[in-house]
């Protein structure tokens, strides 16, 4: 949760939410949607980079698996054979 250094109000979840998915829809700016939601610059800033932390520390691991020594090793072996381009 922000807090909004004017006030020392909290920013509840919900408008972070609010304000991100805006962000993510838009063409605008974080500076352009700060004003609308009457937040400060550096907190819309700070809205945008914890739910993009939390969205990636969330959905890495499942999305992005380790790889072992063999499957690494693998997809080398197919990189050589379909590209003709060996590393």
């Amino acid at each position: 949760m922000c807090f909004n250094g004017s006030t020392n109000d909290q920013v509840s979840f919900k408008s972070q939410d609010s304000f991100f998915f805006r962000y993510l829809a838009s063409v605008c700016g974080v500076n352009d949607l700060d004003f609308s939601y009457r937040i400060g610059m550096s907190i819309a800033s700070k809205i945008v980079i914890e739910v993009c932390l939390s969205i990636w520390s969330v959905t890495r691991p499942e999305r992005i698996p380790k790889l072992t020594k063999e499957q690494w090793e693998l997809t080398a072996l197919e990189w050589e054979r379909t590209a003709n381009f060996p590393h």
